[in-house]
């Protein structure tokens, strides 16, 4: 029998010259990579080379990379060793504190005097007199002050913005002209209260001046000021005499002034009417005090059972007492006592409210308050809703608690 040769298997057959391996893709990491390996060159990212060109034609910048995330104990360290190094350097401690920390004008195109006197109309009444002088003067004016007689714990003048003071111990007329000759001033301004007020209006009359008497404020060169008894608002050209309401301006924030004293000269004696000196000033008690003109308003309302220790209370507090509608009609107040669009219209500084709803009327009398506290069991009452500060609790709780916080001993 003859034998039959064996045929080469497939899987022997050998490779042609030139011939492409196959690659596994799995082993190679993936399709690209086994592409780059098979055929020796890299392979393009399409996305990336339009990425690239797109933005050398817009010419957007490359992406900034993310900052390292700062260590606050290594940036501390830093702080305060760059701190104890100026500390060894005198000539930047000299420097620093040489810099300039307040203005200082020497003459200026015009002047704008601000008068107070002993006792003021208002606590802060002369700082806010400054204040709006500052503003009327700017960079190219310059503010004075003139101080009426000895005021016991007076204010610096120049943290109020004066750049120039002036005081003397006379209260008269005579003395305020002769202190206004040496400053030529373009507008004065006064305090709306009872010796400032006839002080101002006398300066008027001698001046030949008309002065604008409670101003509200001051648009587009021209005062807003109250007339009609206080029911309507009207306006006028800024005048050369001011005299500003109550509670209407800020005080000075900015660069305080140099507040540089000046000697006061001597004022001329004349046997004018109208120059008659400031003999006395009689406070009256709170109690006694117009709701028109407090400063601080104790008010009552129908949830107040308690009188005498209301009564008590405003004494302790030395605040004007006033009440709602409903409480003077009852009787527990005299009808002068009112507070609303019906009785006074207040503008206290504080306004104290004990068990009062807020009834429409009665709000309207205190919109133009600062400061409004409520004392109410109602969390939902009106005056709550008013209130810049509310207390949730009952008022007899709450005022002998008061009363024995301000240090009563009864």
């Amino acid at each position: 029998m003859t034998e039959t040769p064996e045929r080469p298997r497939l899987h022997r057959i050998c490779r042609l010259e030139g011939a492409r391996p196959r690659i596994d893709p799995r082993r190679a990491g993936s399709a690209g990579e086994a592409e780059e390996i098979a055929t020796g060159h890299p392979r393009r990212d399409p996305r990336a080379e339009r990425a690239h060109r797109l933005r050398a034609e817009m010419r957007v910048p490359e992406p900034i990379p993310d900052r390292p995330r700062l260590n606050p104990r290594v940036d501390l360290g830093q702080r305060l060793r760059r701190e104890l190094r100026e500390a060894d350097a005198p000539e930047t401690a000299t420097a620093v504190r040489a810099a300039p920390r307040h203005r200082i004008i020497g003459e200026p195109t015009f002047w704008v005097a601000a008068v107070s006197l002993p006792f003021e109309p208002w606590p802060g009444a002369e700082a806010e007199s400054l204040g709006l002088a500052r503003r009327l003067a700017g960079d190219a004016g310059g503010v004075v002050l003139i101080r009426l007689g000895a005021r016991a714990g007076a204010r610096d003048a120049g943290a109020l913005g004066a750049d120039r003071l002036v005081q003397t111990t006379d209260t008269s007329l005579a003395a305020l002209s002769t202190s206004l000759s040496a400053f030529p001033a373009r507008h004065i301004l006064f305090a709306e209260g009872f010796a400032d007020g006839d002080l101002a209006r006398r300066l008027a009359v001698r001046m030949g001046e008309r002065p604008a008497a409670g101003v509200l404020a001051i648009e587009s060169g021209r005062v807003i000021l109250r007339g009609d008894g206080g029911c309507s608002d009207l306006s006028r050209a800024l005048p050369r005499l001011l005299v500003l309401a109550r509670n209407r301006f800020d005080p000075w924030e900015g660069l305080p002034g140099e507040g540089r004293g000046i000697a006061a000269p001597d004022p001329v004696i004349t046997d004018a009417p109208d120059d008659l000196p400031l003999i006395e000033t009689i406070t009256l008690p709170a109690v006694d005090v117009p709701l028109a003109q407090a400063d601080f308003i104790l008010s009552a309302g129908e949830g107040v059972t308690d009188w005498p220790v209301f009564h008590h209370l405003a004494a302790v507090l030395g605040a004007a007492e006033g009440g709602s509608r409903q409480v003077c009609d009852a009787g527990h107040l005299p009808r002068a006592r009112q507070v609303g669009a019906s009785g006074t219209l207040v503008e206290a500084r504080a306004y104290l409210a004990f068990g009062i709803s807020g009834a429409p009327q009665h709000l309207q009398g205190v919109q133009r308050c600062r400061l409004i506290v409520a004392v109410n069991t109602d969390l939902h009452a009106a005056m709550v809703k008013r209130a810049d500060l509310a207390i949730i609790a009952d008022a007899q709780e709450v005022m002998p608690a008061l009363a024995r916080l301000m240090g009563d001993k009864a």
